[in-house]
């Protein structure tokens, strides 16, 4: 981590931060993937009643929002034949503040076609290591964690697993109100706040923020998610459970990435989306209009894996920053 003067401190992270994005973008254009650029105000924001959209009006004095992701608009790509595709720009997500979150923050998001989330993994491991040899000593210590023979493969956990190492549980299985019950046992009035029209997946979320997500320091996939937590991704059968396939990746305490196993199915994601919009409307929030435009297309969404990642978090995790204060040059 870079330590001096404040001109000093800057001029080191713009440096750091041109390396980290230039070996990005070299790496996914030398590796059979296309750029593209999608727009940032679109008519439609996201359902998710944990994800915020902010609002805003486009040049015809309608309101749109600012995109949260390029995923939706990107699968529409996607679905009138582009191939493997990837774009690294802002997104933007109202509320998040914090010393990991900020409503504005860069994602690259990429997806290739025909691929397993295995594979996808693996990319994301290379590419990372790619990143880290680019960004030079400042990022000696992650790139040593990375390429270790005791960490040459990082590690992967189903969701599963990791709840019964800590809580003795499987957390497909267990009842709601068990759940509900270990959750105040565990994390005090936090549990006792939950709001009972989204309590099962909170539950979940709130167990494993607080309580694993901490302790995976080292570079470690988790897999097959609660199938509350699905979103846009498929679901499947799992030695007896029904999960979400998906992963997160999670380095020195962080949430990195998340990647899915993209569903391709109008009639399923539109009920989702309407389930959202009753979650939202128990909540107090304000439904959100249905992405029409992309549920027109996504019945013809190729057989294909995409991965979302925080670039400003990658590079505090790779400088050993614990914030995100000096990742981020102007802001």
């Amino acid at each position: 981590m870079t330590s001096g003067s404040p001109d000093q401190t800057l001029k080191s992270c713009i440096r750091e931060r041109a390396c980290l994005l230039g070996a990005l973008r070299g790496y996914l254009s030398s590796h059979q993937c296309t750029e593209v650029t999608t727009p940032v105000l679109r008519p439609f924001g996201v359902t998710d009643p944990f994800i915020a959209s902010i609002s805003a009006y486009n040049e015809q004095n309608r309101l749109g929002f600012l995109q949260t992701s390029p995923e939706y608009a990107m699968k529409q790509l996607l679905c009138l034949g582009s191939g493997d595709i990837w774009q690294l720009g802002p997104v933007f997500r109202s509320g998040e503040t914090g010393r990991r979150h900020r409503s504005e923050f860069t994602m690259l998001e990429w997806y290739r076609c025909g691929w397993t989330l295995s594979q996808l993994m693996d990319e994301m491991i290379e590419l990372t290591t790619v990143a880290a040899t680019a960004m030079g000593p400042v990022a000696d210590d992650a790139l040593g964690q990375l390429t270790s023979s005791s960490s040459s493969s990082p590690t992967k956990r189903t969701y599963r697993s990791l709840f019964e190492d800590r809580f003795g549980i499987n957390p497909h299985a267990i009842e709601t109100a068990r759940l509900a019950s270990l959750c105040t046992k565990k994390l005090g009035s936090l549990g006792q706040h939950i709001d009972p029209s989204t309590a099962r997946s909170e539950y979940h979320d709130a167990l494993f923020s607080q309580l694993i997500e901490p302790t995976l320091e080292s570079p470690t996939f988790v897999t097959e998610f609660p199938r509350e937590q699905a979103a846009l991704a498929r679901v499947a059968e799992r030695r007896g459970d029904t999960v979400a396939l998906r992963f997160e990746l999670y380095w020195r305490g962080v949430e990195l990435a998340n990647g899915y196993s993209e569903l391709g199915d109008q009639a399923e994601l539109n009920a989702r989306f309407v389930a959202n919009n009753a979650t939202r409307k128990a909540m107090g929030l304000p439904e959100m209009p249905l992405d029409d435009e992309f549920l027109a297309l996504i019945d013809v969404l190729p057989d294909c894996v995409g991965v979302a990642l925080g670039v400003d978090r990658l590079h505090m995790v790779l400088t050993g920053r614990r914030s995100l204060a000096g990742t981020e040059p102007g802001k």
